[in-house]
């Protein structure tokens, strides 16, 4: 199975230092995503840098148990980022945008670096997908009183991003010079009404709470299914991986999520108990 087979293969080849920032990778997150520009280079088995891992005969996300987890260690240095920039006014935001939009095109266009990871894995090149969905935010604050243009876009957009979404392979792979499909600009501007539309609808809640252990499941179930040598699975592999990923989401958010959120909620009504009885105190003298 994914991947032991790959560390099986190579175990004695790795290097001590390797074989320890591979598991903290794995066991981290927190900068997995660096694993698509390493690889184990022979000789000797260290860690060195790639410039296109799949020139490369052991890329370092080989090795990792949940691979699609890179996307967690770049959403974590843009929450590292977020403090700095979430709350300053959409100009300054729109204007950092256009920064790191020029700087993808530097990259891709001029220096060359078009294969995977430069396009959608390194951190600041991918920064202009996380500052459209927070001006997406702004707009959605300043409009959120005009309920009547909100009842007008709503449905509409809704019914655009769906087709967009269901009919994706059908539109042309368009992404010009910043190498940003522009579906993802139609999808930002679409974000605010069709949030006021769902805010309060429990069933898109859940489906987005569940969203999140399909994502992190759907990788394993896909590889093992690859391997079952079984003609009608592999004929099926595309239905029964979304069907068995959704089982199991099913499963981690309710066997280890809903435990551990309410958990999580009982330490944090602790924690504010104290400062709740100091605040009355302080009244009260």
């Amino acid at each position: 199975m994914w991947p032991l087979g790959t560390w099986q293969r190579s175990w004695g080849g790795l290097s001590f230092t390797t074989v320890a920032a591979l598991v903290a990778m794995n066991v981290m997150l927190i900068g997995e995503n660096l694993a698509v520009f390493l690889c184990v280079k022979a000789p000797g088995g260290h860690l060195g840098f790639t410039a296109d891992f799949t020139a490369e005969a052991a890329p370092a996300w080989w090795f990792m148990a949940v691979p699609q987890a890179w996307t967690l260690g770049v959403e974590f240095l843009f929450y590292l980022m977020a403090p700095l920039l979430v709350r300053r006014r959409a100009a300054v935001v729109a204007a950092v945008l256009a920064a790191a939009a020029a700087l993808r095109w530097w990259m891709l266009d001029g220096l060359g670096l078009k294969p995977d990871p430069w396009q959608h894995r390194f951190f600041p090149t991918e920064l202009p997908f996380f500052l459209l969905g927070v001006l997406a935010y702004k707009v959605y604050d300043e409009l959120d009183g005009t309920r009547w243009l909100a009842r007008k876009l709503s449905v509409p957009l809704f019914l655009i991003v769906l087709a967009m979404v269901l009919g994706y392979r059908y539109l042309p792979a368009y992404r010009g010079h910043l190498g940003m499909p522009y579906t993802s600009f139609v999808v930002a501007a679409a974000i605010p009404w069709i949030f006021a539309l769902t805010r309060e609808n429990k069933l898109d809640r859940w489906v987005g709470e569940l969203s999140y252990a399909v994502y992190i499941c759907h990788w394993f179930v896909a590889q093992a299914l690859g391997q079952a040598g079984v003609g009608w699975v592999q004929q099926n592999k595309g239905v029964l991986t979304c069907a068995l990923a959704i089982g199991l989401a099913i499963l981690l958010e309710r066997v280890v999520e809903r435990p551990i959120d309410r958990w999580r909620q009982a330490l944090s009504q602790r924690a504010r108990k104290p400062v709740a009885a100091a605040e009355r105190v302080s009244v009260a003298s």
